[in-house]
């Protein structure tokens, strides 16, 4: 059997350690979406009869402190000015809802990667039904998926030694990377891989491989997977991308592996032998040529599969932010076109939200620019929306040259995107910080979640 390299004492340590480290990345650096209905964030849900302050205690004392609740989300005056009891009392209850709808408690939680864990730890104690949207994390379809695909490409192919190499990404890409795109990848692997195998003869390790994989790369339909497989690095988030990229490497290194070790282990055999093994190798071209007919079946089951997961992944996904019966949940209704934080976003999204929502950053802003302008307003003026370019005016009186007093007027607020992101940062409480994460303003509105 032919060697890959001169020096094996050298290259299979090499191949060892890098396919090891490919393997452990894979292992230890996950990209598992959650699912939740505010980003960054998920709703807990409890039953009225629990109180706030038990569930937060409960909260932090397991190690979750970053979480919006009623308590810490009241809007309060910063200012030394005295405005009406009435007002913030009136802001306050509103902001209510978020917390307390038809007999079930609500919490805003920063996701963390043990926050399942951590919360049912938690509430535990208290004995209380509780449910947590966004649960689901890993489903084990894409990787099942992934093993019968590389078990039926098995069963299809003429050279296992090259399938063989697609086991391990088969099941490693889908766990690392669980998104449709990292099964999609996988999918790709093992496909290019059976090709790889129908074009690469069992028997070109007898000869002279890098003259088989001279002839391999020259093959256009290894062209669909390998496409696909660089289509799906600029879907995914750049971490996700490497992975994919680990994945596919670890192909032909764990190939240059097997070729070697077995290399050694064949000569290792023969010098045991009275006799060489004779071992007949094919010379018509036609034996490295692909079977139509099971490429095309090749195609048909990826294509099959990756749809039987797709559909999956949807419904795991639907179900995921479900609870088990009837449940209405504080969900996003509509977004501003553009991103970010500023007096145009702002004034596009007053005309555009639900007058009939839940109260939003716009509120917010307009209580933050009703306590800051207070001082210089009058207090028969009405409390009303601000809009793009709107000012506070005040007068300076002082006494002229000629001992007249005289005003002149003085601008003290002016509300422009400067003044927008000064508020959210300098005065948002946690439920803000949490509209804030959503990347641009966002009306919410209660939504049924039922089966």
């Amino acid at each position: 059997m032919a060697r890959l390299t001169t020096k094996p004492h050298i290259t299979i340590p090499i191949l060892a350690a890098c396919s090891l480290a490919f393997i452990a990345f894979l292992s230890l650096s996950r990209d598992v979406p959650r699912h939740s209905l505010w980003q960054g964030w998920r709703t807990l849900a409890c039953p009225a009869t629990v109180s706030e302050a038990a569930i937060t205690e409960a909260l932090e004392a397991s190690g979750i402190r970053d979480f919006a609740s009623m308590a810490n989300s009241r809007v309060s005056n910063p200012k030394n000015e005295t405005l009406p009891e009435s007002f913030l009392s009136t802001v306050n209850a509103q902001r209510q809802k978020w917390f307390e709808h038809e007999g079930t408690r609500y919490l805003y939680l920063r996701e963390r990667s043990d926050l399942d864990r951590k919360v049912s730890q938690a509430l535990a104690p208290l004995g209380a039904v509780w449910f947590l949207d966004g649960r689901g994390g890993f489903y084990p379809l894409f990787a099942i998926l992934s093993l019968v695909s590389w078990s039926a490409m098995m069963a299809l192919t003429r050279n296992r030694a090259i399938g063989r190499v697609a086991l391990i990404p088969a099941i490693l890409l889908p766990y690392s990377v669980h998104r449709w795109q990292g099964f999609a990848a996988a999918l790709a692997i093992v496909l290019a891989s059976f090709l790889a195998g129908e074009y690469f003869p069992r028997t070109a390790l007898q000869g002279d491989p890098r003259k088989s994989l001279r002839k391999m790369r020259k093959a256009a339909y290894l062209l669909v997977p390998l496409s696909a497989l660089v289509l799906f690095l600029f879907l995914v988030p750049p971490v996700s991308a490497l992975r994919i990229i680990f994945s596919a490497a670890l192909c032909p290194l764990l190939f240059a592996l097997q070729a070697e070790v077995g290399s050694i282990a064949a000569r290792w055999i023969d010098s045991k032998r009275a006799h060489p093994r004779f071992t007949p190798v094919k010379m018509a071209e036609s034996a490295a040529v692909p079977r139509a007919a099971t490429v095309l079946k090749a195609l048909g089951l990826a294509i099959v599969i990756f749809a039987a997961g797709f559909a999956g992944q949807n419904f795991a996904i639907h179900e995921s932010i479900k609870p088990s019966g009837e449940l209405s949940l504080p969900a996003p209704r509509r977004y501003t076109g553009p991103s970010g934080f500023g007096a145009e976003a702002f004034d596009t999204f007053m005309s555009l939200r639900d007058k009939d929502g839940l109260p939003d950053l716009g509120d917010f802003l307009a209580v933050r620019w009703s306590v800051d302008t207070f001082p210089w307003r009058r207090l028969k003026d009405p409390w009303n929306i601000p809009y793009r370019g709107a000012v506070a005016r005040y007068t300076e009186y002082r006494i002229d040259s000629e001992g007249k007093i005289a005003g002149t007027p003085k601008t003290m607020l002016t509300f422009d995107s400067a003044y927008v992101r000064h508020a959210l940062a300098a005065a948002s409480t946690p439920l803000e910080r949490m509209l804030q994460d959503q990347g641009r303003f966002v009306s919410a509105k209660m939504t049924r979640m039922s089966r």
